[in-house]
């Protein structure tokens, strides 16, 4: 039985598994390429193809190449979480291998940050490039600065907590999520302005069912 921090593996009966934690995990490497591929702007091409063909197959993947207003989901939605999830599955493999060779938690935690924080400044130089702007008018949030944010946040908890704190945080984070963008929906559905008249009213639960759609 071979541990990668609080994680237990079972190798398969061969001589190449002695260096199961030193190899890399192709399965991971695939998936992590194939989203890329995706985030790299591969859907263009689909609906290039969509538009030249004027087919129905490639019109309807191309329709599930653009991102939804508001409720429900496409594939093109499920991209940026997946490479979190990626993220995610990898920091085990990181992080225990590190902690395995010998490296002390404060170390890895130093090059947890570097990298997070790494990610973050190159959201912000891609949203602003390299122009010189008041902080007022500078966009920090990006994917990127997510990832990086998010990158950092998880391997902390993964460092310095067991499992059971680990799924006590995983469980806190996922319901808080879930409160915060139910009230948003409350709060974008309790007031609808009438420009007309310049005044608000309440509307009655069928006015609602389409509240703030297009502003995710």
């Amino acid at each position: 039985m071979k541990k990668v921090g609080n994680l237990k593996f079972k190798p398969m009966a061969s001589p190449e598994n002695d260096s199961f934690i030193s190899q890399r995990l192709h399965s991971l490497d695939a998936l992590r390429g194939f989203d890329m591929f995706w985030i790299m702007g591969a859907d263009e091409l689909i609906h290039k193809i969509a538009e030249q063909s004027q087919s129905p197959f490639w019109q309807g993947l191309a329709h599930q190449f653009k991102h939804v207003k508001w409720d429900g989901f496409r594939v093109y939605d499920l991209i940026f979480p997946l490479f979190i999830f990626l993220a995610g599955v990898s920091t085990p493999f990181s992080i225990g291998r590190s902690l395995d060779q010998g490296k002390s938690k404060a170390d890895v935690l130093k090059k947890v940050i570097t990298r997070g924080l790494s990610l973050v400044i190159l959201g912000i130089i891609y949203n602003e490039g390299l122009e010189i702007k008041p902080i007022a008018e500078i966009r920090f949030s990006s994917v990127l600065g997510r990832i990086g944010i998010a990158y950092i946040m998880a391997n902390i908890i993964y460092l310095y907590t067991q499992e059971k704190a680990q799924i006590i945080w995983f469980s806190g984070l996922l319901l808080a999520y879930w409160r915060i963008r139910a009230a948003k929906v409350m709060a974008a559905g309790s007031v609808i302005s009438e420009p007309s008249s310049g005044t608000t009213a309440k509307p009655s639960h069928a006015s609602t069912s389409g509240a703030g759609k297009g502003t995710k």
